[in-house]
């Protein structure tokens, strides 16, 4: 389901999480996926691979509308690497309800997200557990 950012300038986004979770802040491994163009696919992967029934969650960056940087452009890098930085400095749970294992992400691209992900890894490899590139 996607959720409107309740942050000024953060990206809105998707976000799967257990239900079983919701007893109180946890330290989850948390993924970041992204796709090339409609994110909402992606989203969808996810729920079908049962991520929240391993107690994960995932965090899936919307790109906020046409005309907007890609998120693999330069631009759009930067947009996630701030949206990483809020979801890590996030102690209120306003963005995630549970924090992120290790301050770092297990980063998922597909599609020409594969490219975003990849760029992000590149600029902040100290926020990144693992990196998965996806076909398709």
């Amino acid at each position: 389901q996607a959720r409107p950012s309740p942050r000024e300038g953060c990206l809105p986004y998707a976000l799967i999480v257990s239900e079983s979770c919701d007893s109180g802040r946890k330290v989850l491994p948390t993924v970041l996926a992204i796709s090339g163009e409609e994110q909402l696919h992606v989203s969808k992967f996810f729920r079908a691979w049962r991520a929240d029934e391993w107690g994960w969650q995932v965090v899936v960056p919307l790109r906020p509308k046409m005309g907007t940087p890609y998120l693999y452009e330069a631009e759009g890098v930067d947009i996630v690497v701030r949206f990483m930085q809020d979801l890590l400095k996030d102690v209120d749970e306003e963005l995630t309800p549970h924090a992120i294992e290790g301050n770092k992400f297990h980063l998922v691209g597909t599609s020409n997200g594969g490219a975003s992900v990849l760029a992000v890894a590149a600029k902040v490899p100290e926020l990144v557990s693992s990196l998965t590139l996806v076909t398709g």
